[in-house]
């Protein structure tokens, strides 16, 4: 007898029943779209966090270079208050 096909681990209790009753072609093709659902869904999750990840790493150097800007700002202002 072949190897017994698990349902998809995401599948609630009633679709996991009906999955063993599908034939055993189903079971395969559906167990193996949704792993590629799977697959699809944690590369995107991951590629999310390494883009919000990217994102708080440009606020701070954005944040850094406001500051830095806004010293250069003030400096500048002194030296016209002094030349005037």
């Amino acid at each position: 007898m072949a190897d017994v096909v698990e349902p998809p681990r995401s599948w609630g209790k009633e679709e996991k029943q009906r999955f063993l009753q599908l034939p055993r072609d189903l079971q395969l093709y559906f167990a193996k779209r949704e792993q590629q659902r799977d697959d699809t869904v944690r590369r995107a999750q991951n590629e999310a966090a390494q883009a919000r990840r990217e994102m708080k790493e440009l606020q701070a150097k954005l944040a850094a270079s406001e500051e830095r800007l806004a010293k250069i700002e003030e400096k500048n202002a002194e030296t016209r208050d002094v030349a005037a």
